[in-house]
């Protein structure tokens, strides 16, 4: 059976410098001092790079990607208050925090699948604390833009929004928005990522923008939240900023992966679903039984005829896979 699942880097035969990440997580001083000053200077500067510029006081560092999501939504929602959401992922972890959720779909476009800012609107409450989402959207890859980064704003209701395959970029469109925080902000966003190469290591980090009242509160409440959502390990603290920088190369392989897989996605379907950023791919498939593996569209809120596959994966086995999945 052919696997197009795969989405972890570490396991999808790209370059990585494993010596280096090794030496890095190696460092002798976390055993002797817990200082995550270097770590969020490392990651301001590693935001520099999707033109963010935040002050590292505003960041705080997590314990895996849910976790940083769990915390933020617990920062902004008390149990019994609600979230409006786009991604099933986002509305299972806070579910667990007893914090209702209101889903609202990407609504249909002409090549592919767009963000209906009107319906997130339309599902706001009085008890809605945040709207969260993730740019790129998974599974779609649908990006922000300038006009739907304005349109949430304007709403007034804090966002949340996972920007961890925000530096893999496909066919996003001109007016693209990298982040939420590179644009003036006149309402609470909180930005989460993470380190995306090696999910095993379980680090990530949140990122505060907004009025400033609003961004100190926002800080200190993440950062109360550690005591019940859990801290990374001191060796992972101390190892992320020689983690950072071991990573260009890798990154470089992956959106070059992404970028060719995509290619030949479209070759094959020239009317498929346009496919903005991030490394996840939908498609409709023809054949039931293919001899393939790709995740099923439902998992995701789509129709039972779409399936996810990732751009990931090694193209001789994604090639094969699709001609599986199409034939």
């Amino acid at each position: 059976m052919l696997d197009l699942t795969i989405d972890d880097p570490m396991r999808a035969a790209l370059p990585v410098d494993e010596r280096a990440m090794l030496a890095a997580l190696s460092d002798p001083s976390a055993l002797t001092t817990r200082d995550d000053a270097p770590a969020r200077a490392a990651i301001a500067r590693d935001w520099a790079a999707l033109g963010v510029s935040i002050d590292p006081a505003r960041i705080v560092l997590a314990a895996g990607r849910d976790s940083a999501l769990a915390r933020a939504i617990a920062t902004l929602c008390e149990p019994h208050e609600e979230i409006i959401t786009l991604t099933p992922r986002v509305a299972a972890i806070a579910r667990l925090a007893g914090v209702h959720v209101a889903q609202v779909p990407l609504a249909r476009a002409e090549h592919g699948f767009e963000l209906d800012v009107a319906a997130i609107y339309d599902a706001i409450s009085d008890r809605t604390r945040a709207i969260v989402l993730s740019a790129p959207h998974e599974p779609t890859g649908v990006v922000l833009t300038e006009d739907t980064h304005e349109a949430l704003v304007a709403l007034g209701v804090p966002l949340i929004v996972d920007e961890s395959r925000a530096r893999y970029v496909l066919d996003a469109p001109e007016d693209r928005v990298s982040s939420v925080l590179a644009r003036p902000l006149e309402t609470l966003a909180i930005a989460s990522s993470c380190f995306e190469i090696a999910p095993a290591l379980e680090l990530a980090w949140l990122g505060v923008g907004g009025p400033a009242h609003d961004v100190e509160d926002a800080v200190a409440k993440l950062d109360a939240t550690a005591a019940t959502h859990g801290a990374i390990a001191s060796p992972l603290l101390a190892a992320v900023p020689r983690l950072l920088e071991s990573a260009s190369a890798t990154r470089d392989a992956i959106t070059a992966r992404i970028r060719r897989n995509l290619d030949a996605l479209r070759a094959r379907v020239p009317d498929g679903a346009r496919i903005e950023g991030g490394w996840l791919a939908c498609l409709r498939y023809r054949n039931e039984n293919a001899g393939a593996h790709a995740r099923p569209g439902v998992l995701y809120d789509l129709s039972s005829d779409w399936v996810v596959v990732s751009l990931l994966t090694e193209p001789a086995t994604f090639d094969a896979g699709l001609d599986e999945l199409l034939a």
